[in-house]
């Protein structure tokens, strides 16, 4: 196992820490016997192969390797090096990623930089075709023992576009054998990843009506939710709803899922929201319920999608609060007094820029005739009188 790994000039590669010559033992790392060094081999290539959704030049050669752990290594994790695989698979230029920075303000309009832009897109397209090269492996790794590494070949799957033909017939006669829940919303989810093909469509909304895990059919509505977007089914929308009701039923498996990079009420927000208004505004009310007791990146996405669904940026602002509807009324209300989400103040403020909404939670008050008083992070600091966090005075008489 590892033929090779040496014959890499690797002290002549570099990834985002400097020389890549450390990348031999990391590799041999992730499949030690003990915990320690795998753990700390896996810590260090989230920062040097793949730093920040972008790979590196060293990337391309430590995929094959990688993937031969997977087929061998006994010790290795394979759920972690799975995901690990997609997001070098999915990857980025560093340059392209970060051009608007201003640490690049003099040079991002160069010749210079272009070229650094065009070598790194290199990079990318071989890290991509270095992980499809695996394809069959991650295939044979949906019928693995292990429901987690099952779990994880399907997410890596997902995210292989350009093998969608051949996968999704895969991911198809797996998810007909396949009893366990989360294993089978992976394959769902990486299903509805792959594109919007009839059979896909009919396959994930049977889930949604038919499945006997209720984490499934909620899995099989948002991946539909994002792939069909307001052509979606009721039943759709009606799946999503019970998440609402009762989050705790399903985040317990989610929270076990590859694909859970938010909890279950902020990625239920961000699939009705990709519904939109015709079919999810009804859903308002029950969203803004979940706001006072969701932390603060939770609350942002649950504020983005009431007001994303309430409120249609195309219109003008409205003069007085007396003009909106009863749901848009009830948004506004809502956000001028959420602690969680104008803890994410400046985030906030855009959000309603956008919208043609005050800005701060003080203008939202006042426009909606609400009590004032400090909310998120103006409540925490405790400003004196007149201050807010945004930097606006707040009227005396507020204050009385």
């Amino acid at each position: 196992m590892l033929e090779g790994l040496e014959d890499v000039p690797w002290a002549k590669l570099r990834h985002a820490q400097g020389p890549a010559d450390d990348v031999p033992d990391l590799i041999r790392d992730l499949a030690s016997e003990e915990d320690e060094p795998r753990a700390r081999a896996q810590y260090d290539l989230y920062g040097t192969l793949w730093s920040h959704g972008t790979v590196c030049e060293a990337a391309p050669p430590a995929i094959p390797f990688l993937v031969e752990l997977l087929e061998h290594a006994e010790h290795v994790d394979r759920p972690w090096l799975l995901i690990y695989l997609s997001a070098l698979a999915n990857g980025a230029s560093h340059h392209e990623v970060h051009q608007e920075h201003g640490i690049y303000e003099g040079e991002r309009n160069t010749p210079e930089f272009a070229a650094k832009i065009a070598q790194e897109q290199s990079w990318v397209g071989d890290a991509t075709l270095a992980v499809r090269k695996g394809l069959q492996t991650y295939q044979q790794l949906l019928s693995h023992d292990d429901a987690s590494t099952r779990a994880a070949a399907a997410f890596l799957l997902g995210g292989l576009r350009d093998d969608a033909p051949t996968t999704i017939a895969v991911l198809g006669g797996r998810l007909a054998s396949e009893s366990i829940p989360v294993v089978r919303a992976s394959i769902a989810e990486a299903l509805g990843s792959l594109g919007d093909e009839p059979l896909t469509r009919m396959r994930l909304l049977d889930l949604v009506e038919h499945d006997n895990a209720p984490y499934v059919r909620w899995a099989s509505a948002r991946s539909l939710a994002f792939l069909v977007t307001d052509d979606a089914d009721d039943a759709v929308v009606e799946s999503l709803m019970f998440a609402l009701k009762d989050p705790s039923a399903i985040e317990p498996l989610h929270a076990e899922s590859p694909w859970a990079d938010e909890n279950t009420p902020a990625a239920t927000a961000r699939a009705l929201l990709a519904i939109g208004r015709a079919k999810a505004s009804h859903t308002v009310p029950a969203l803004t319920k979940l706001l006072a007791g969701s932390d603060p990146s939770t609350a942002l996405a649950i504020a983005e999608t009431i007001v994303g669904l309430a409120f249609d940026p195309s219109q003008p602002a409205a003069a007085e609060f007396e003009e909106l509807d009863v749901t848009q009324q009830l948004v506004v209300r809502t956000l001028a007094h959420s602690d969680a989400a104008w803890m994410m103040g400046a985030n906030m403020s855009s959000l309603l820029d956008r919208h043609h909404l005050p800005r701060s939670s003080a203008s939202l008050q006042t426009f909606a005739g609400l009590a004032s008083r400090r909310v998120g992070g103006d409540a925490l600091r405790g400003g004196g009188p007149g201050e807010s966090m945004s930097g606006m005075s707040i009227p005396s008489d507020w204050l009385e």
